[in-house]
């Protein structure tokens, strides 16, 4: 189906982390032109605006606290600020928020539009959005959202693809004739994409020479931008032990790749095809090493509080893990002059399990054991073992 209009909801902002300069979100940079056009609820404007202030509010907090113990330990001068200029949360969410809505094109969906009396309607009647769970009240928002989209769509005789996680988004749109609902936002920019079976055949002629060695500048290009990707990912350390950790750090390196069978062999998920750019969103399976360092501690019930243990290194050898990347392909793709440009971890490596976590107690050198004894002089006359003989 052709769709005129692409809507978002606030949960599928936090689920791609509020990347708004990169990943999938920033891949609605290409309907700037509005073809097709991008939609925003002004329910859920307000919902992004909101949640993203307590995002930044929390981030500058951890950043003033940080710099506060910077100060204590000498890192930081005295006199030196956290923030060369005084920061508003508040402001600073509503500016970034309407900087990127001006950078995809978005027309903001005003909710004037909804008639109260069709809203109250639907509560009554308990139909979607508004569920049976006993929280018809709490759905407001989306009964608000989803009429006045379907309003403006019926208006401007558009049908509009919306990306929701919410199945109440997806009941609703289930009795529309103008929405349609999918859950992933990959799913939805590839439903959108003309030349997208062109695309991904150039992407899978171009993995099939990075696996097989004949595109030996391209694979580089791939294992360096992937690497550091792994290596700068968000990674949760799971482990087991007789007394409290805490995670101190944790360092993760890329041993080797593998492209995902997904039981129709390799299908890359085009999100973006253009003439000089293509943009898949590819799935791995990478086997990586992770370093991470714990602090120990256990209960003193005497003195009624926690004792430091000092810290313990645990290691994870090939451990295997399934990952999303975005891949951006750019060049001329007839010619076949082809550079990547960017690599994106959209779906994360998520934990690691170190097994059994312990008191590192240091190794024992058994080798140097009596070096503090005296060694017996040699006797008179003794032949010397370490010259010539």
């Amino acid at each position: 189906m052709k769709y005129d209009a692409l809507t978002i909801d606030t949960q599928t902002v936090e689920t791609n982390g509020f990347h708004f300069d990169g990943k999938l979100l920033a891949q609605l940079k290409q309907f700037r032109e509005g073809v097709p056009q991008v939609v925003v609820s002004e329910v859920v404007d307000q919902e992004i605006f909101r949640h993203l202030r307590v995002k930044i509010s929390e981030a500058k907090e951890a950043l003033e606290n940080a710099h506060r113990k910077a100060q204590q330990f000498g890192l930081k001068a005295a006199g030196d600020k956290a923030f060369a200029d005084e920061l508003d949360p508040q402001a600073l969410s509503r500016d970034r928020l309407d900087a990127y809505f001006k950078e995809i094109g978005a027309t903001i969906v005003p909710t004037k539009i909804a008639p109260m009396e069709e809203i109250v309607r639907l509560y009554h009647r308990g139909a979607p959005p508004f569920s049976t769970s006993g929280k018809k009240k709490n759905e407001f928002p989306d009964a608000i959202a989803l009429v006045s989209l379907e309003l403006w769509a019926k208006a401007n005789d558009s049908h509009i693809l919306a990306v929701s996680g919410d199945k109440d988004w997806k009941a609703f749109a289930d009795n529309s004739e103008y929405l349609d609902v999918v859950v992933d936002l990959s799913e939805a920019l590839a439903k959108l994409q003309e030349d997208a079976d062109k695309a991904a055949d150039i992407v899978q002629r171009l993995f099939v020479g990075i696996k097989d060695g004949t595109c030996a500048e391209l694979a580089k290009q791939f294992e360096d931008f992937l690497s550091e990707e792994i290596s700068s990912a968000h990674v949760t350390a799971e482990g087991s032990s007789a007394f409290q950790f805490d995670v101190e750090s944790v360092e993760v390196s890329m041993d080797s790749f593998e492209l995902a069978d997904n039981g129709g062999g390799f299908e890359p998920q085009i999100v973006q095809a253009g003439r000089a750019i293509i943009v898949a969103a590819i799935d791995l399976h990478v086997f990586v090493t992770a370093d991470a360092s714990f602090s120990l501690s256990t209960w003193d019930s005497i003195d009624d509080e926690w004792v430091g243990l000092g810290s313990s290194m645990a290691r994870a050898e090939n451990e295997e893990c399934d990952i999303r990347v975005l891949v951006t392909f750019e060049g001329d793709f007839v010619a076949g002059e082809v550079d990547i440009s960017k690599v994106e971890l959209i779906e994360g490596l998520g934990e690691i399990d170190f097994g059994e976590i312990e008191i590192d107690y240091g190794e024992a050198d058994y080798d140097n054991e009596g070096d503090d004894e005296e060694e017996p002089a040699n006797e008179p006359g003794a032949a010397e073992q370490d010259g010539p003989l």
